[in-house]
Order: C-alpha cells, then sequence, then structure tokens
C-alpha cells in the first residue's frame, strides 16, 4: 500500500532552530529517525546550540510525524560554535524503540559521545550508556545489527580503524 504523496518539507520539531550538519538513518518496520544540530537564531553571529533527534517515521504506518524527538545534547554560549559546527555524528536504528547516536561531547567538541536513545515511553537519551571517543564526529561511522551497534573509528596507523562495540541491553 506504499503511496507517494510528493515532497513535503519537514521541520523539526519545537521551533525553526535546525541548522547544518544533518544525518538520516533507516530502521525496522519502516522507521526513519533524524539528528540534526540546532542553533540560536536570536543573536549574531549565530551559534550552534546542540543536537535534536527526531522519529520522522516512526514505523512502518508511514506517517510523518516530527513532533516525536529528544535533545540529545547541548552547547554552553561560551564554546563559541558557529553555525556548520562538527558537532553531528552518525547514528544507527538499533530496534523498533532504540537508537545509537554519535556526536560532540559537551565539554570539548574534538571528542564523540556514543550515547542510547529511547523513543517509549516517552523520547529521551537512557542515563548510564554513553561512551566518550576521542574522534570528531564527522570522522566516525556507525550500523547497528541484531540489536548490536557498532562504530568504526579512524585509529592512526599502524593500528589502523577499530569497531568498538555496543551491547544496549547490558548494564
Amino acid at each position: 500500500m506504499a503511496m507517494n504523496g510528493g515532497e513535503m518539507n519537514v521541520t523539526m520539531p519545537a521551533g525553526n532552530d535546525v541548522t547544518n550538519p544533518q544525518v538520516f538513518a533507516s530502521g525496522p518496520d519502516g522507521m526513519i529517525v533524524w539528528q540534526a544540530a540546532t542553533a540560536d537564531f536570536s543573536m549574531m553571529p549565530y551559534q550552534t546550540k546542540g543536537t535534536r533527534l527526531a522519529w520522522l517515521v516512526p514505523s512502518k504506518m508511514g506517517m510523518l510525524e516530527p513532533a516525536t524527538h529528544v535533545d540529545v545534547e547541548s552547547y554552553d554560549v561560551m564554546l563559541m560554535l558557529g553555525l556548520n559546527a562538527d558537532v553531528v555524528g552518525p547514528i544507527a536504528v538499533v530496534d523498533t524503540d532504540r537508537v545509537l547516536v554519535v556526536g560532540a561531547a559537551s565539554q570539548s567538541t574534538s571528542n564523540s559521545e556514543v550515547k542510547l536513545a529511547t523513543k517509549s515511553p516517552m523520547p529521551s537519551v537512557v542515563m548510564g550508556k554513553t561512551f566518550g571517543l576521542s574522534f570528531a564526529p564527522s570522522t566516525l561511522a556507525a550500523v547497528s545489527s541484531g540489536g548490536w551497534g557498532y562504530v568504526l573509528t579512524p585509529e592512526p596507523m599502524p593500528n589502523g580503524p577499530q569497531v568498538h562495540v555496543f551491547a544496549p541491553d547490558c548494564p
């Protein structure tokens, strides 16, 4: 019963504060998730203020619902992160409720944090499920399979790239 309803403009929930970079991922049951940087457009120069994850299409019902979202990270205005700051990394859908989210760490945006976000009972970032990596978000790759998350880091030679394994069900 797939139908093409034509192109649609998508706005991130909770205001028009979305800026680049942005990433998309798909998951089971037709789910589509979106992570984007958010910005403060109220003062000049404009500043990146955080990252947000939205479940654009939360299930196989195929309805566009960008209102289901969670703010994943926020950054201090003193960091002076201009627009297009390297704060959004890859995302990987683990299952119909959970997403592995990679973004710049709030303390040092040259480092990344891997976090677990859940859609229900209400969208949130899971406490105690954060792991730091000493790489900028744009240098990483993430995928998931069988309920596990994997993040590829560009380790320097002679070691070469490494895969970090994340088990969302482990404490």
